[in-house]
């Protein structure tokens, strides 16, 4: 399973005629209204949303992997000069056939991720199912059995609850 957050959805039609109502939370002394809008009509699709500096535009390249393992049709680029935004770019990478290419080009190194992520799974399941990878370096990758309920060891639990 590949986890990931969505930034937007992109709608065919406009969401924001269907209103739902509105609603005020207070926190300490300032209000927040938030206008509630209607639900996610059929054929939304989840879009990557990145800033650059007008001065440094986006290489489609350079974010291809990301939108192709959270299978992300669409990237919008706001660009931006000392942080007042101008110009919005969209791309469609699904329909301009990118999506496909990237995974055409990667085709081999993608059979190779599939077989690692096997042998991965195959160790982890000879464990008992309850393991975490440690790397000791570049080339070492080991599996290691997790005893107890909890999976994420006490000393980091703690640190993240500081």
């Amino acid at each position: 399973m590949v986890r990931f957050e969505v930034d937007a959805i992109v709608a065919p039609d406009a969401v924001d005629t269907l209103d739902v109502g509105e609603e005020d939370y207070t926190a300490s002394s300032q209000t927040l209204r938030v206008h509630k809008t209607g639900g996610l009509p059929y054929g939304t699709v989840d879009a990557e949303i990145k800033t650059r500096a007008t001065h440094r535009r986006l290489v489609l390249k350079d974010v291809m992997p990301q939108l192709w393992f959270s299978q992300t049709e669409r990237l919008l680029v706001g660009y931006h000069r000392d942080g007042v935004f101008g110009e919005v770019w969209e791309n469609d990478v699904e329909a301009t056939g990118e999506m496909e290419k990237w995974e055409q080009r990667h085709r081999k190194d993608l059979r190779r991720l599939v077989a690692l992520l096997r042998i991965i799974v195959d160790a982890v399941e000879k464990v008992g199912g309850r393991a975490e990878l440690v790397s000791s370096g570049r080339k070492n990758l080991k599996v290691r059995k997790v005893e107890g309920s909890d999976l994420v060891p006490a000393d980091v639990k703690a640190a993240l609850e500081k």
